[in-house]
C-alpha cells in the first residue's frame, strides 16, 4: 500500500512547469467531464503519460546545470581571440579597402546560361528572406545584380531547425 501512495504523489509531482499534469485515466476524465468539472474545448495539453526515473533524473540535472560563461568554455590561451567572436563585433565588418571588388560582365555576354529552379518549401523561403533581410541590413551583403541566378540550399540542424 505504501508503494502505491509513493507513485500517486510522484504522479502529482509537476515535472515541467509549461505543462499541467492531470492524474487519472480515461473514464475518470470522461466522468469529470459528464459533472462538467471539466470542460469539454479546453486549452490545456493533457498527458495521459508516466515520466521515467531517467527522464527525471536527466530534468533535474539540467535544472542544476548554469549557463556557462566565455571564459569558461575557451581556453586561457584563446582568450586573446574572444572579442573576435562577440555578437557585437559581429555587428561591424571591417572598412572596405581597395582590394574590395566586383565582376562586371561584358554587356554583350548571352544571357541564356540556364539552370534549374528547385522550389522551396515555405518555411525555407521564410527563412531565406529573414537571413537576406538581416545581412543586407547589417552590410554584409549587397544586392544580387547578376542575370543569373544564385543557388542556395539548406542544411537541417541536429536540433531539426534550418
Amino acid at each position: 500500500m505504501a508503494k502505491e501512495e509513493e507513485e500517486e504523489v510522484k504522479d502529482e509531482v509537476e515535472v515541467e512547469e509549461q505543462y499541467q499534469r492531470i492524474n487519472g485515466n480515461h473514464q475518470q476524465r470522461r466522468k469529470q467531464w459528464k459533472e462538467e468539472i471539466l470542460e469539454n474545448t479546453t486549452d490545456e495539453l493533457w498527458v495521459a503519460a508516466r515520466v521515467t526515473y531517467s527522464a527525471e533524473l536527466a530534468y533535474e540535472e539540467l535544472k542544476k546545470k548554469e549557463k556557462q560563461s566565455m571564459e569558461e568554455i575557451v581556453l586561457a590561451e584563446f582568450h586573446r581571440y574572444q572579442k573576435v567572436f562577440s555578437e557585437e563585433e559581429s555587428h561591424h565588418l571591417s572598412e572596405h579597402k581597395l582590394y574590395d571588388h566586383t565582376i562586371d560582365l561584358k554587356p554583350d555576354a548571352p544571357v541564356t546560361i540556364w539552370s534549374k529552379v528547385y522550389p522551396m518549401s515555405v518555411n525555407e523561403q521564410g527563412e531565406l528572406d529573414q537571413f537576406l533581410e538581416e545581412n543586407l541590413h547589417k552590410g554584409y551583403i549587397v544586392p544580387f545584380k547578376s542575370p543569373m541566378a544564385s543557388p542556395v540550399f539548406f542544411v537541417k540542424k541536429k536540433n531539426g531547425k534550418l
